[in-house]
């Protein structure tokens, strides 16, 4: 007569943790195709809340929590990058911006005390407002017409009824 201590035949039953976190992966994946992914890590973030109140072991609790930590840099990795991108860029702008304004009153200190740094300024803002002038259309010069050489010409030009 054989004795068995370990019984194998538990293929009907199923560990209730396995049960509870195959659920938990469902709902979130079914989440996920319905909605966004902020509902989704509200809902797990949810859920790791509710796991570290009723756990009775702080490992799981642990785990829980970090799982959903992961799981929220991972969703939100593109959009606070981008967001750190758009950040620096307009902060360096700034900073040009800045550097630029001081460079422009130390220039119009220096004006203000040396006559000749002055009238290089005016100059400069003279030609740039003429070259301004001339490339708007606008101020583009109108076409010009050509006199009359002869008296056959003058009386084509007098024929044609612009007298």
């Amino acid at each position: 007569m054989t004795t068995h201590y370990v019984s194998i035949d538990q293929s009907i039953l199923q560990h209730p943790g396995v049960a509870r976190a195959e659920d938990v992966f469902a709902y979130v994946g079914e989440l996920h195709r319905k909605t966004g992914w902020t509902r989704v890590l509200a809902a797990v973030l949810l859920a790791a809340l509710v796991a570290t109140l009723a756990a009775g072991s702080s490992l799981t609790s642990w785990l829980v929590v970090w799982t959903a930590g992961f799981l929220a840099v991972a969703v939100f990795a593109e959009p606070v990058l981008s967001l750190a991108t758009g950040s620096a860029q307009g902060w360096q702008a700034m900073q040009r911006r800045a550097a630029q304004a001081s460079e422009d009153a130390r220039l119009l200190a220096t004006a203000e005390n040396d006559p000749r740094v002055m009238s290089e300024l005016q100059v400069a803002l003279t030609r740039r407002a003429l070259a301004e002038d001339v490339a708007s259309p606008v101020a583009a010069p109108a076409e010009a017409v050509r006199a009359p050489v002869n008296d056959e010409e003058l009386k084509r030009l007098n024929n044609d009824g612009y007298y």
